[in-house]
């Protein structure tokens, strides 16, 4: 992956601007969108304490107006950071799974609940790749949840 830091650098702060526009204006709507858009920029170059905070702004905004897609991403967004090699934070990451399948649900949208259930399924992956939990046994446990769970599939 060829990346240049600047355009990343001046991608972000033309987002941070967009933001500040829209905070003055009252657009929460905006507001919650950039706010995931700048988590994304983040957490793109690496950056995931600084990704982890605008996703968590971006979901509790989301929540709070109900745009349950915006929920989603930003609920996603957390769930997948949360369980990286290095951080590890596996009870706080199958929490926004969680989230992130509930807001999935409220939205309606068949691909975006679909897509929810198979993250959820990553999520317990990852989380028994990271620890030294018998492999077989945790994936049928998971495959057995995800089966029982998923009226999309039946």
């Amino acid at each position: 992956l060829n990346f240049d830091l600047s355009t990343h650098d001046t991608r972000v702060a033309d987002l941070e601007r967009q933001l500040n526009k829209a905070s003055r204006r009252n657009d929460e709507r905006l507001v919650c969108d950039l706010y995931v858009e700048i988590g994304d920029e983040r957490r793109r170059v690496g950056d995931l304490p600084a990704a982890l905070s605008y996703y968590r702004r971006g979901a509790e905004l989301a929540e709070r107006l109900q745009l349950h897609e915006n929920a989603s991403f930003a609920h996603r967004a957390i769930a997948e950071i949360l369980v990286e090699p290095s951080i590890q934070e596996n009870a706080k990451a199958l929490q926004h799974g969680k989230k992130y399948l509930e807001a999935a649900n409220k939205s309606g949208s068949v691909h975006i609940i679909q897509l929810a259930y198979h993250v959820l399924g990553w999520l317990h992956l990852q989380i028994s790749l990271n620890s030294d939990v018998k492999k077989e046994t945790f994936l049928e446990k998971v495959f057995l949840k995800l089966r029982s769970e998923c009226w999309v599939c039946q």
